[in-house]
């Protein structure tokens, strides 16, 4: 008979040979430990055992889920009003009762504290736990090519509500690009590094607190603050997985009034190009909703391709 009960600080190395079984995924990182999963996941700050319920028979884990929860609007805290099931995971993909089981019992954990919705997988900023482990660059929801456990939210009454798609971009050949914009541009701005910019807020101390990040500035040539500027940060630990050192674009700013000349063209070109020399970085990686339609523009004209897409799935729990 299936049992279903919190986490014990027995099971790291169970839950790690669950997810090596996982079928192959690129944004999935491989191969787990027990070590890293207590480093990664087990050690954040708002780790809380009931939120990881484990599915065992006798003494063998079958599968688990990992339920929580986003920041505050403060980003000082947790917002229990809105959880999310950040990973759902079995031994045996067929195991499809399982699976519902596990969602089930992660619900009723969010409930309890007072969730009023769900998501099905983590999407930033309600992305407690995975960052770097599921997703890629960034987390993006569920990914299409995790099939079984789209199945399993949409059985239990989740609704798309986003997508999102994955871009990814090799330096070895990349090149700014150069036309009649990008010209102007970089005769008006100048891009200025950020090496370890200072944290926002807590929730991204706990997020990135441990990894190396750089900001890049536009700058007006005739001077005056930042017009814009885009943040990246070393995608650890699953890079090691695709066995070249990955820079994730977690986002970029440009102000209203410096829009559609160019200026986002410039700034992620040379940021690129100062990553790939001065960091040695091999590939940049983004992840775009649907309603970044003009940034997307802008990674297709740098020679991004589209290897990814995933689903944003989330459930009224009222």
């Amino acid at each position: 008979m299936v049992a279903y009960r919190p986490f014990l600080n027995s099971d790291p190395p169970a839950l790690a040979d669950i997810w090596r079984n996982q079928p192959p995924q690129r944004g999935l990182y491989q191969p787990m430990t027990a070590s890293t999963f207590e480093r990664c996941v087990l050690a954040r700050l708002h780790f809380e055992r009931e939120g990881l319920i484990v599915a065992c028979e006798g003494d063998r884990a079958l599968g688990f889920v990992h339920a929580g929860f986003g920041p505050t609007a403060a980003r000082n805290g947790l917002d229990t009003s809105v959880g999310v099931i950040s990973c759902l995971m079995v031994d045996d993909h067929e195991q499809l009762d399982i699976a519902d089981a596990l969602v089930q019992h992660a619900e009723a954990y969010l409930q309890h504290h007072g969730a009023k919705a769900v998501y099905g997988g983590e999407i930033r900023p309600v992305s407690p736990f995975y960052l770097g482990l599921i997703g890629g660059a960034d987390c993006g929801g569920c990914p299409v090519s995790e099939g079984a456990a789209f199945r399993t939210y949409a059985a239990a009454g989740y609704q798309v509500v986003d997508r999102t798609t994955v871009y990814s971009r090799e330096l070895s050949t990349f090149r700014p690009k150069v036309d009649r914009r990008t010209v102007a541009a970089r005769r008006k701005y100048v891009v200025e590094n950020v090496e370890e910019p200072p944290l926002v807020d807590r929730w991204d101390a706990c997020l990135f607190g441990a990894a190396e990040r750089r900001r890049f500035d536009l700058v007006e040539r005739v001077g005056g603050p930042a017009v814009g500027h885009t943040l990246f940060w070393d995608v650890q630990p699953i890079s090691a997985t695709w066995g070249v050192r990955t820079w994730g674009l977690l986002n970029i700013e440009i102000a209203e009034d410096h829009r559609r000349k160019g200026a986002a063209t410039f700034l992620i070109g040379e940021a690129l190009r100062r990553l790939a020399v001065t960091e040695g970085a091999a590939r940049a990686d983004a992840h775009l909703y649907s309603r970044h339609a003009g940034l997307a523009s802008v990674l297709d004209s740098l020679g991004f391709e589209r290897v990814d897409e995933a689903t944003v799935l989330r459930r009224d729990l009222r």
